[in-house]
């Protein structure tokens, strides 16, 4: 009864581990300084390796008390003890348990199935010890013991079953955590590569106003556009591995799973955002430019155009006047001779 109250007690605190290591986890990501990142990186393997230390102490301690009740004699309480461990574990491990995820998710639910792999090998002696005297008894029996075998029958089959159940659920659980580490990686990558256009667009700094550098940043922006497109096909796979995991992930990794899947599309939507504002803004600087080159020909154009008339006005008012001085100079002539 005690040891059942410990179980109980160990297992009431599994969702408080679950969380603090998952804020650790993220403490970690988010911490800039070495010192912390030390600190913090310390404190998690501490914690996980004195959990799994109290979880396989609480195992062996079942054991033994199972392996007592056989030598004390309590064959009964040993045969229900190791039935009811079965029946209790079977569901945990059935193949309709989802076991896929993200890597945090999958790395816990491995952990986990590398706890009940021990457990289920170190029971393995207790069930040979139970089925051998089950049949002891059952040969010395004059009535062969019906519920007796009836019992055995039951204790073999479940314990085949959650044997092959193991077995496949380890296979399942390096599938998903294979699949799980694919999409980290690639999400990851992906990340890096917006964090970088976010550089290149949102915070590039001003180009120059000449025609030639702007036709530059637009013929390297186009360049760049080609980028895009290789990665919207590569984040398109990736999502496609996000939601072939989701389908079939495991109830605590179903949100994760969605929030992942919604922050890769956001973050492609932010970058064709800023792509798009700043092809906008070069083409509008181009258009300026070549809006004041229009206006400058322009300009020149009138100003030499009007240079022309004023030069003609001013041939006219010259020949004008010289005619006026000739007409002028006549008349005195013509007085002079009188």
């Amino acid at each position: 009864m005690l040891h059942s109250r410990v179980q109980r007690a160990l297992g009431s605190k599994q969702p408080t581990y679950d969380l603090v290591m998952k804020q650790g986890k993220e403490q970690l990501v988010k911490s800039t300084l070495e010192n912390d990142t030390q600190t913090i990186g310390d404190m998690l393997t501490s914690l996980k390796s004195k959990w799994t230390s109290v979880c396989g102490k609480s195992v062996d301690r079942q054991r033994k008390l199972e392996e007592s009740l056989l030598v004390s004699g309590q064959f009964k309480d040993a045969l229900q003890a190791l039935l009811g461990w079965l029946y209790k574990i079977e569901p945990f491990i059935s193949d309709e348990q989802n076991v896929h995820g993200d890597l945090d998710t999958v790395t816990k639910l491995a952990d986990q199935q590398k706890v009940f792999q021990s457990e289920l090998s170190k029971r393995a002696s207790n069930m040979a010890q139970v089925r051998d005297t089950a049949k002891e008894l059952i040969e010395k029996s004059e009535d062969n013991m019906p519920e007796l075998q009836s019992q055995l029958i039951d204790l073999t089959t479940s314990w085949d079953k959650v044997t092959k159940q193991a077995e496949r659920r380890q296979a399942r659980i390096q599938e998903a955590f294979r699949l799980a580490e694919e999409f980290s990686q690639r999400a990851s990558t992906f990340l890096e590569w917006v964090s970088d256009c976010e550089h290149q667009l949102k915070l590039n700094p001003d180009r120059a106003d000449d025609e030639t550098a702007l036709q530059a940043a637009l013929d390297e922006h186009r360049v760049f556009i080609e980028e895009v497109g290789k990665q919207r096909l590569s984040l398109s796979e990736t999502l496609r591995l996000g939601d072939d995991i989701l389908s079939k992930a495991h109830q605590e990794a179903v949100p994760i799973m969605k929030k992942w899947l919604i922050i890769l599309r956001q973050h492609m939507d932010n970058v064709d955002t800023w792509s798009a504002n700043f092809e906008k803004s070069i083409q509008d600087s181009l258009d300026a430019i070549s809006n004041s080159s229009n206006l400058i020909e322009e300009l020149l154009g009138w100003l030499a155009s009007s240079e022309g008339h004023l030069l003609a006005m001013e041939e006219i008012r010259c020949l004008q006047k010289a005619q006026s001085l000739k007409k002028c100079s006549n008349n005195i002539r013509s007085l002079k001779m009188k």
